[in-house]
Formats: structure tokens, C-alpha cells, sequence
């Protein structure tokens, strides 16, 4: 199956490619399947291509690697549509913005994207009750990490 991707021009996949989100994402209802694209000339970002909307592509980043204390306890209602077996099961990335100043990048941390490779399946999941940010800034971050 091919896709026209504005990102990545026109992309091959396979069914077994294919993530599906039951319920979409936060926004964006209707986007149910997307394929990962993960490639060293995109290091340190994946992104989420969509398979319904093909114009639309989600930048991530392991929030870990941006924030190193960042901690996602996700709860037993969350986790039950992902079908994770054991922990190790479950991917955690952040949805990036990068706006035209790329300086002001920031990642979503308080609704992280859990991604299940073994079952394909995935979940935008909002953190209720967290003190995370929707708008966490990448650079701020990594600027401070690098002070003496």
C-alpha cells in the first residue's frame, strides 16, 4: 500500500505497519492509523504518519530524552486498550511542536503517546492530576542540562 505524505513524499507500508488508535488522537478524532517512521536521518525525532489524513505527520521525541526526570504512571484504564503484557511492552514518546522560531520547540508532556509494537497499537493518554506541561520547551531544557 502506498500513502502521499507532504512530509515524506509517497511512503510504502505493509498492513502489519499499520498502529492503530481506537479512539484517534486528543484533537484529531478521526486519525485511527498511522505508520511509525523511525530513521537515523530524523535521530533524535520518529514521527507518526497518518494513513487517514496522509498531509499529517506528528514529530516525537522520547520525553526522556529531553526532561531525565520525567516519570508517567499510567493507570490500569489506560493501559487495558493497549494490551501490554508487561511494561517493557510500552513505548513512551511526546508530540512535538516546532514553530517558526524553532528556538520556542516544546514537547507535550502531560499527554504522552504509548505506542505498543507487539499488538500495534497506540493511545495519546492525558495525565489528569499531573503537574506535567502540555508545553514543555526543548532547548530551555537542554541549555539548562548544559550550564556548569
Amino acid at each position: 500500500m502506498q500513502i502521499q505524505s507532504l512530509s515524506f513524499g509517497e511512503l510504502t507500508y505493509f498492513a502489519d505497519d499499520v498502529i492503530r488508535f481506537a479512539e484517534g488522537l486528543p484533537g484529531f478524532p478521526n486519525l485511527k492509523q498511522f505508520i511509525f517512521l523511525d530513521s537515523e536521518e530524523f535521530q533524535p525525532f520518529q514521527y507518526l504518519q497518518a494513513i487517514d489524513d496522509p498531509p499529517i505527520a506528528f514529530p516525537l521525541i522520547s520525553p526522556y530524552l529531553v526532561k531525565k526526570d520525567y516519570h508517567v504512571v499510567i493507570s490500569a484504564e489506560d493501559a487495558m486498550p493497549l494490551h501490554a503484557e508487561t511494561p517493557e511492552d510500552l513505548l513512551i514518546y511526546s508530540i512535538v511542536t516546532i514553530p517558526t522560531q524553532i528556538e520556542h520547540t516544546t514537547i507535550n508532556l502531560l499527554a504522552p503517546v504509548v505506542l505498543n509494537f507487539r499488538h500495534m497499537i497506540g493511545k495519546q493518554i492525558i495525565l489528569h492530576g499531573s503537574d506535567h506541561p502540555v508545553q514543555f520547551p526543548i532547548l530551555q531544557e537542554q541549555e539548562a542540562l548544559a550550564a556548569p
